[in-house]
């Protein structure tokens, strides 16, 4: 039986997905559509972050049960761990994950204030580490350091090092200026950052700024970078500022940007960042993701490739779409209409295709 937890209103603006009005652009290449097959013990309730795994496995944190579910290329939950709680192997609020190849997962639970490592080998309960942040942060593998979103007012840097027994051992990174001016937005509801890790580089952004940042492994100071917003909304600094100085106006300011959602290394010197808008209506929302490859090694972008998706307007207590990418493949995960129009949870699976992308020049590149 295939069934959603959540209560889900859709409005599908086209017929069944995949239609000739979804087809995606060039750059990206439609894979397949699979429905996530559920049953009365194996279902979604809240779909909270996902992370792709080896062999075109996805992982889903149910935010309700506490649960991680495996989920194979077909769509069927193959495998179940840990479960609602604050003990070991539990979660209470699973809010971001990161694999580290073919064998671990971390999961960070944002009321234990802890990530808990799952063996993918095994299926198995790793170390158990505790952190200091309440936010959701970012988490990335580097070799075998784990990398984790943190502020640091005192030495004014975004990334941690941390170890297994929960020792920050080194900050690096930059906050953007006008987070430092408002440390409030970050410590807030604009908070969400993404970071990736290239070699000896690392690159961020920001909800609060619209460029990309760039630094060497370690340091405190940072490139930026300025991305051209070709169909996204991008972001206004100073519709924070507003913000600050009119809270009246935060319903209508809080849906005027383009959030970062996703940022991954596609390939060497390629990075791939998925941004989201989000419109309101009354108490429904609609999320419109879009992909935007940066060449760094040839200063060259290819922007704003819209993802293709179910058109929904999804109530405001249930959870909006979820997106990960790994390597060239780029997943999301949404509700979409079954043959009888009712919602289920739903995988669409992406090619990244550089080849096929309408790259551009950033200004300073080389002729």
């Amino acid at each position: 039986m295939l069934r959603l937890g959540c209560a889900i209103a859709m409005i599908a603006a086209s017929g069944a997905p995949g239609s000739a009005q979804e087809q995606a652009p060039a750059g990206l290449r439609s894979l397949d559509v699979v429905a996530i097959v559920e049953t009365d013990s194996l279902f979604l309730s809240r779909p909270c972050p996902i992370a792709l795994g080896p062999r075109g496995h996805v992982y889903v944190a149910d935010c309700d049960q506490g649960v991680i579910l495996d989920v194979g290329p077909s769509g069927r939950i193959e495998r179940v761990f840990g479960r609602k709680g604050r003990g070991p192997g539990e979660f209470v609020s699973p809010a971001s994950m990161a694999v580290a190849g073919d064998s671990l997962l971390a999961v960070f639970d944002r009321s234990a204030r802890r990530i808990t490592m799952v063996d993918l080998r095994t299926w198995t309960l790793g170390p158990i580490v505790p952190v200091q942040e309440s936010g959701p942060p970012t988490m990335q593998f580097a070799g075998p350091d784990l990398l984790v979103r943190s502020w640091d007012w005192d030495t004014k840097t975004s990334v941690a090092t941390v170890e297994l027994g929960g020792r920050v051992t080194r900050r690096e990174g930059i906050i953007p200026p006008i987070g430092l001016k408002h440390p409030m937005l970050l410590q807030g509801a604009f908070g969400n950052a993404v970071f990736a890790v290239s070699g000896d580089d690392m690159f961020a952004m920001f909800e609060v700024s619209p460029s990309l940042y760039r630094w060497k492994r370690g340091s405190r100071e940072a490139q930026e970078i300025h991305l051209p917003a070709a169909r996204r909304r991008g972001v206004d600094p100073t519709l924070f500022e507003t913000l600050l100085r009119d809270p009246g106006r935060a319903r209508e300011l809080i849906y005027s940007r383009s959030v970062p959602v996703v940022l991954e290394r596609v390939s060497d010197e390629v990075l791939a960042i998925l941004t989201m808008d989000v419109t309101l209506e009354k108490d429904l929302w609609n999320a419109t993701h879009h992909l935007t490859l940066f060449d760094y090694g040839r200063n060259r972008v290819c922007p704003d490739l819209a993802i293709p998706a179910t058109r929904q307007m999804v109530s405001m207590g249930d959870g909006l779409s979820k997106a990960a990418v790994r390597g060239d493949t780029l997943v999301l995960l949404e509700p979409s209409p079954d043959a009888n129009g009712e919602p289920v949870p739903t995988l669409r699976r992406f090619r990244i295709d550089r080849a096929q992308c309408p790259w551009t020049s950033l200004p300073g590149a080389a002729p």
